[in-house]
C-alpha cells in the first residue's frame, strides 16, 4: 500500500469520520461537498450537517454557483481548538479568529487547501509542527512564511502573501518544492509575485535550485496544462499560448512537476518521496548502468541522463517533470540519429509522445507499471 486509507487517517488523528470534517475545515478553511464524499460521509445534506449532526452549529453552508462547501462557525472554531491546540495556528489571523467569508477567490483557495491537506494525509506527508531533527516528508503552509515587517517592507510582504504558492513541500535533503494547486482551473500567475516567493524559498532553504510541483484535478486537466507549458516552451507548435501560465516561462525552476489528486498522483508522490531509492531500484531492475565515459559522451548542455541500457541513455519520468521533458526533447533534437529510453507511467506515454513529436520515433518507452515499484507501506 503506497497511501493511507481513510481508516488510517482517522486512527492517526484519533477522529471519527464526521470529526474529519472539522479537521480539514480547520487546517484548510472550507470543506467542499466533493471532499466530504471522499472522506466517506454519505449524508451531506445541508440541514443534516448544520443542524442535526453531532457537530451541529459548527458549520456554515456556502453555495455560489457550483462552489459548495462548509466553513467553520465561531462555535466550530472553538471546538477545533479545544480538541487540538495545533489548530489555533491555522485559525488565528491578523484580526483575530478566522471569520466566515463569501469571497469567491478566497473560498476557492480554502477549498483547494483542504483538498491538498487530505491528499497529503493520504500520501503520508506531515504538516503540523515539525521537529527540527525530523527527516520525514513535511509541508510548510505559506501562512507560516509571513514575517513581522515594518511599513517600508509591507508592500513586499503583501506580494509574498499574494503569491499563488500554497507552501513548501520538504521531501528529502535538497528535494524541496514550491506547491501550487490548479485543481480544475488554470490559475493566473503573476511573474513579480512568484519571483518574490522564490526569494522567500531561498531565504528558508538557502538553495539555488528551485523545484515546483503543480497539483491538478485529474489526467485530463494535467494534459491540458502540460500541453500549454510545452507550447510556451516552443516544442509544440500551432497551440495558442495560455496567458495565465506565461509567468512560468520566465521563472527558472530546476524541476517543474505536474501530478494529480487521484490515485495516479498518489503513486507519483510515493515515487517522488523516495526518489533516490526509486532511481536505484529502476536501475537495478533494468540493469541500468552509470558509465562515466558514456555519460560524458552523451552529456549535453549540463543535462545528464539517469543511466544507460546497452549504451542507450535512459531517462526516468515517474512524474510529469515539464522541464526534464523539454530537455530530453532538446537532447534528441540536437543529436541526429541518437535514440534513448524513457521510463514513465503508461497513461502518460501518448502525452510525452506529443511533446517529442517526430522525435518520439527515436524513443523506446518502458512503463513504470511493469517495474513493481509500490511495495513499501505507509503504516502511520
Amino acid at each position: 500500500m503506497y497511501y493511507r486509507t481513510i481508516e488510517k487517517i482517522k486512527e492517526k488523528y484519533n477522529l471519527t469520520t464526521k470529526e474529519l470534517m472539522l479537521h480539514y475545515a480547520a487546517v484548510g478553511g472550507e470543506v467542499s461537498t466533493d471532499l466530504i464524499r471522499k472522506m466517506g460521509i454519505d449524508i451531506n445534506l445541508q440541514s443534516y450537517i448544520t443542524t442535526k449532526s453531532k457537530l451541529k452549529g459548527s458549520f456554515k453552508y456556502r453555495k455560489t454557483g457550483n462552489i459548495r462547501g462548509y466553513q467553520l462557525t465561531a462555535k466550530g472554531i472553538n471546538e477545533a481548538i479545544d480538541k487540538d491546540y495545533r489548530y489555533s495556528d491555522y485559525l488565528h489571523e491578523q484580526r483575530g479568529l478566522r471569520r466566515l467569508t463569501k469571497n469567491i477567490m478566497r473560498r476557492k483557495r480554502m477549498i483547494k487547501k483542504a483538498k491538498l491537506y487530505f491528499f497529503f494525509d493520504e500520501a503520508g506527508i506531515e504538516y503540523f509542527y515539525k521537529d527540527e531533527f525530523s527527516r520525514s516528508p513535511h509541508f510548510l503552509d505559506s501562512r507560516f512564511l509571513k514575517h513581522d515587517t515594518d511599513d517600508e517592507e509591507s508592500d513586499i510582504n503583501h506580494q509574498i502573501i499574494s503569491s499563488r504558492c500554497f507552501g513548501f513541500l520538504e521531501l528529502a535533503d535538497d528535494y524541496n518544492y514550491l506547491i501550487y494547486v490548479f485543481d480544475d482551473e488554470k490559475i493566473k500567475l503573476e511573474f513579480n509575485t512568484e519571483v518574490r516567493m522564490k526569494d522567500e524559498y531561498h531565504y528558508w532553504y538557502d538553495d539555488d535550485n528551485v523545484k515546483a510541483l503543480i497539483v491538478l484535478k485529474d489526467e485530463e486537466m494535467l494534459k491540458e496544462v502540460a500541453l500549454d507549458l510545452f507550447s510556451l516552451a516552443g516544442i509544440i507548435r500551432n497551440r495558442e499560448k495560455n496567458e495565465n501560465l506565461k509567468a512560468i516561462e520566465y521563472i527558472d525552476y530546476d524541476e517543474l512537476h505536474l501530478i494529480t489528486f487521484n490515485d495516479s498522483g498518489l503513486k507519483q508522490m510515493h515515487l517522488l518521496k523516495n526518489n533516490i531509492y526509486t532511481d536505484s531500484k529502476i536501475r537495478k531492475i533494468l540493469k541500468c548502468t552509470n558509465n562515466k565515459k558514456e555519460e560524458e559522451f552523451y552529456k549535453y548542455e549540463f543535462f545528464n541522463c539517469d543511466g544507460f541500457i546497452s549504451a542507450y541513455p535512459c531517462f526516468f519520468l515517474y512524474s510529469i517533470d515539464i522541464n526534464k521533458i523539454i530537455k530530453i526533447n532538446s537532447y534528441l533534437y540536437n543529436r541526429a540519429n541518437v535514440c534513448c529510453i524513457v521510463v514513465c507511467f503508461r497513461e502518460y506515454i501518448n502525452l510525452i509522445r506529443q511533446a517529442f513529436g517526430e522525435l518520439s520515433e527515436r524513443v523506446k518507452f518502458i512503463s513504470v507499471e511493469k517495474l513493481n515499484l509500490f511495495e513499501e507501506r505507509i503504516n502511520t
